[in-house]
């Protein structure tokens, strides 16, 4: 059966990408795949690929997996998930304790986080995608909404559980190995002076953002650093935004708000769209960067996934985060040639 996907295409920000001039397609649709690629172990397990294709070259791709890692989370082969204090102020934590198992369903062999490293030597190149939410963990870091203070300067803050989330994938180990992300970084950057395109979705596309912040702390030129993100909340407060815009140029925000047609039929103006981009903007974080806006509504079996009982103008709303509804549409438009359909076939 054929299903009619309506695509919407809207530009923020000076109303084009001329100002984000080194971002291109070919950028668009590997974050895109990477963004995706990186939930590998959610769906397939511990197996996942090693290699990647790019430029009609075969890469291999570093997977970086934390358990116990900075957030201080620590999973026990019991029926309560035990955790501890991080330094750098973690008292948010303190009354997460008494989870049980059936809840949690994570144990001992869970993998808290995930991200995936690919460095490409023809261009000199290297692609980070984050893995979102996957677990009780990361929803708990999503939930920790108090701000706390980034790049120790006490005018910027940051979303905290962002932050403690960004330290633990920095801190989470290569597979079969005991180098870091953080490491790994150190060392390619040494070695290479390359470029970099950052992406993640959701949870993974704030800690993107916090990460490409701290590249350019470390006085890499933003013109190395390109960001592309999918399905973002807002990351910082005006410190944040204000101290960062200028600096990070080469950032796109894609955002879904779903078929304009059937949200409206369900919410209010104000509410339309994927929930998770302006969930916590209510605590004042504050968005930048260039917003592609998009409209693609294929469900990717969410609706199926979720208690019949809630009404499906909820499962609709959620349905439009799915990473693929973000992946299908840079895969069929080309936003670059300015020639994107207004409706596309899919099966």
């Amino acid at each position: 059966m054929k299903i009619t996907t309506k695509l919407f295409l809207a530009f923020t920000c000076f109303g084009s990408f001329s100002f984000a001039a080194n971002l291109s397609y070919q950028d668009l649709r590997l974050s895109s795949e990477l963004s995706a690629l990186v939930y590998c172990q959610n769906e397939h397990g511990p197996e996942c690929r090693d290699s990647f294709v790019i430029n009609n070259a075969t890469l291999p791709i570093n997977w970086y997996l934390g358990r116990e890692v900075k957030a201080n989370i620590r999973i026990k082969a019991t029926k309560n998930l035990a955790v501890n204090h991080y330094s750098q102020g973690g008292e948010f934590w303190q009354n997460l304790h008494q989870l049980s198992t059936k809840t949690t369903r994570l144990n001992s062999e869970a993998d808290s986080f995930q991200s995936l490293t690919i460095y490409d030597g023809k261009t000199n190149t290297v692609y980070i995608s984050l893995r979102g939410s996957n677990n009780l963990v990361n929803w708990l870091l999503n939930l920790t909404v108090t701000p706390e203070t980034f790049a120790s300067d006490p005018t910027i803050k940051v979303h905290s559980g962002f932050n403690h989330f960004l330290k633990s994938v920095l801190a989470s180990r290569m597979q079969n190995s005991s180098l870091t992300l953080q490491e790994w970084l150190e060392q390619i950057e040494l070695a290479h002076k390359p470029s970099y395109v950052l992406t993640g979705h959701s949870l993974g596309a704030a800690g993107a953002l916090l990460l490409s912040a701290k590249l350019i702390d470390n006085k890499i030129p933003a013109n190395r650093v390109k960001l592309i993100t999918y399905g973002q909340p807002a990351v910082g407060y005006w410190g944040f935004v204000s101290k960062y815009q200028p600096l990070i140029t080469n950032y796109i925000r894609v955002v879904n708000i779903g078929n304009p047609d059937k949200i409206f039929g369900y919410f209010s103006p104000s509410s339309v769209g994927d929930p998770v981009v302006s969930s916590i903007n209510v605590f004042n974080y504050q968005h930048f960067g260039t917003a592609l806006v998009i409209a693609i509504d294929k469900n990717h079996g969410i609706d199926e996934s979720l208690p019949p009982s809630l009404p499906d103008s909820f499962k609709y709303q959620i349905s439009i985060h799915d990473r693929y509804n973000y992946r299908d549409f840079i895969w069929v438009c080309d936003v670059f040639s300015q020639n994107c359909p207004t409706v596309v076939r899919a099966n």
